[in-house]
């Protein structure tokens, strides 16, 4: 998944309550907390969480803290220059989903600063890299190990990029349109699906006998049941995949084994427990945020209302694909349709479907994901939710889909990423 900074224009620049050196302010609907030099509609460039920035721009632009001989701070940035991350965090009691910097701070590239309009996204101007995707040293080396063991099939697509709420919401929710607002659940992302496999045959009895190879190579193609994660075609339970036992994947779909059709591809999100009895995901330390620990304990576990050693799936899309390859997207209402003939769950529905006839409808939306992003899951009470989805089909027959991660999440997920050894299954399964 990419990562890059964004060209935008702060809004609602107010005194940081707590602290007379920083201020507040939004951008890209997010509050920020900033410098006192930022006033109200400044450009500027917002690096999300969850990236991190290159040396040369953090050196150039003095974001390191500077220490004095006895290791005392005496100036400079609050970056780290182990990894320079940018993270989701609070300062001095206000929440911060990102970094905010002036335009200036990319001249030394030697881009013409006028060409960065609000709206332009970068991770390098001028061959200087700027910003990348963070990762643990443990998920790229998953990740590595990954790309060894994927092979294709131009049936069984991959799920669709999901797109960042606070970036492409104003591309993407466009007058004309139906938006749906689901549930992020903290899982991994699962898909099965009927496709045709092409296998090679074997040459006929007689090369063999005389040891000589056929010219043309022989093959034939069957209608398989195929389970996958994100990213790899799985066809043995006990040896691929992070968890070593994927065997909870497999059980988790064995009842559609001989209900699908032809070319369905069923895309949805596991959670709870493997097979062992240990999380899908990891637990999270709450310590970080006082308030959250007092609400939901020293750990954050994301069971979703399961018990241990059971795995639950929900049904966040079903496409139909064609020989040719071809995808046919099923709607919102034709998914929770499947799902009921299949006997399976849906991702929960946060609101009532939103009809996107003017502006102000699209407002209306922006407005009612922030409202849901946060707070404890509609599933399970225990703990929080990771954000929400929103899936706009638009009058088209185009369907897209935006995430929005909580903050409270953020901050988590940012802690456990402090370890190396800690590995992000969003990007590896």
């Amino acid at each position: 998944m990419s990562y890059e900074a964004i060209v935008v224009v702060l809004s609602d620049v107010r005194p940081h309550p707590n602290a007379d050196r920083l201020k507040l302010a939004v951008c890209q609907g997010h509050q920020v907390v900033v410098g006192l030099n930022v006033v109200e509609g400044m450009t500027g460039i917002f690096f999300p969480e969850d990236g991190k920035l290159s040396v040369e721009y953090c050196e150039t632009n003095g974001l390191y803290p500077i220490y004095d001989a006895s290791g005392a701070k005496v100036g400079g940035g609050f970056f780290d220059p182990k990894n320079s991350r940018v993270r989701a965090q609070a300062f001095r009691g206000e929440k911060s989903y990102g970094y905010f910097a002036p335009i200036e701070s990319v001249a030394y590239t030697g881009v013409d600063i006028s060409t960065l309009i609000p709206g332009v996204k970068f991770s390098e101007l001028n061959g200087h890299n700027i910003c990348e995707k963070y990762y643990t040293k443990a998920t790229l080396s998953a990740m590595n190990s990954g790309n060894k063991l994927r092979r294709s099939n131009a049936m069984f697509h991959k799920h669709v990029d999901t797109l960042r709420f606070k970036y492409e919401a104003d591309s993407t929710l466009k007058v004309g349109g139906v938006a749906y607002i689901t549930e992020k659940l903290h899982g991994t992302s699962a898909r099965v699906g009927l496709v045709l496999e092409t296998v090679n045959l074997p040459d006929p009895w007689f090369y063999r006998f005389k040891r000589k190879k056929a010219r043309t190579s022989r093959t034939k193609s069957n209608w398989t049941f195929t389970v996958g994660t994100r990213n790899l075609i799985l066809t043995d339970p006990l040896t691929q995949g992070y968890y070593n036992d994927e065997s909870f994947r497999f059980r988790s779909v064995e009842s559609l084994r001989s209900k699908l059709h032809k070319g369905e591809i069923i895309y949805s999100e596991l959670v709870g427990f493997v097979s062992d009895g240990r999380p899908i995901m990891s637990d999270q330390d709450t310590s970080t945020l006082k308030d959250l620990k007092q609400t939901f304990g020293d750990v954050m576990r994301y069971t979703y209302g399961t018990n241990v050693d059971e795995c639950k799936q929900f049904v966040y899309r079903i496409t139909n694909v064609n020989v040719d390859g071809v995808e046919y997207e099923l709607s919102w209402q034709q998914v929770k349709q499947r799902c009921k003939e299949l006997d399976l769950v849906p991702v929960p529905d946060l609101c009532y479907p939103i009809l996107v006839e003017t502006t102000e409808d699209v407002e209306v939306v922006k407005q009612t994901v922030l409202d849901l992003t946060s707070g404890p899951s509609t599933l399970d009470q225990r703990h929080i939710r990771e954000g929400v989805v929103v899936r706009f089909e638009d009058f088209n027959g185009k369907t897209s889909f935006l995430k929005n991660k909580s903050w409270e999440f953020g901050v988590l997920e940012g802690y456990l990423k402090n370890n190396e050894e800690y590995v992000d299954l969003e990007e590896t399964s």
